[in-house]
């Protein structure tokens, strides 16, 4: 659907508004995540190409709809990030991860929950749990909220031996039973 959207609101770059290209921008995101989870890498990477030139013509909006205001090359690099969680290739997202340090925003944790799902995946759980509580101490509204951030505490929760009393403060705030 967010394909046949892009295609339907494909703008012509040379009249279209910045508001036009970043709304064309996020329908290839969305397809983007649909095609990587569907096993479809050539397209999936199609999606991500026109969506980085798409927000290297806007750059950052940070005005308008809220969605539309997360807009930039930033937002695609994160979900170029996500790409690594998504196909099981956790290195590449902590490969990223170094260059997107510093963002705001909910685009920006969930990024982040990435980079903490990804030092699970390759058994570095005190990483893991770092990257949790950094992202609870910047946004503990925001990440009680997050079922992807109580499934990643849960999976390195199953790998460790003991709990911390910071480990137990993180599984109260994301509604994880213990």
């Amino acid at each position: 659907m967010a394909v046949k959207w892009a295609d339907d609101a494909e703008p012509r770059m040379s009249r279209a508004t910045a508001e036009e290209i970043a709304a064309w921008g996020w329908l290839l995101i969305q397809g983007h995540a649909a095609a990587l989870r569907d096993n479809r890498g050539g397209e999936a990477a199609d999606m991500l190409r026109l969506a980085r030139s798409a927000a290297v013509a806007t750059g950052p909006l940070g005005h308008g709809d809220v969605r539309i205001a997360t807009w930039g090359p930033a937002t695609v690099a994160y979900k170029a990030a996500e790409q690594g969680v998504v196909t099981d290739r956790p290195d590449e997202v902590l490969e990223i991860a170094p260059r997107l340090k510093g963002g705001t925003g909910s685009e920006y944790h969930r990024h982040r929950l990435d980079v903490a799902k990804a030092y699970s995946m390759t058994r570095r759980h005190g990483r893991a749990l770092e990257v949790l509580g950094e992202v609870a101490a910047e946004a503990p509204e925001w990440i009680a909220e997050q079922p992807y951030a109580r499934d990643t505490l849960a999976d390195t929760i199953a790998r460790r031996r003991t709990l911390t009393t910071e480990t137990r403060r993180l599984a109260d705030l994301v509604g994880l039973p213990l």
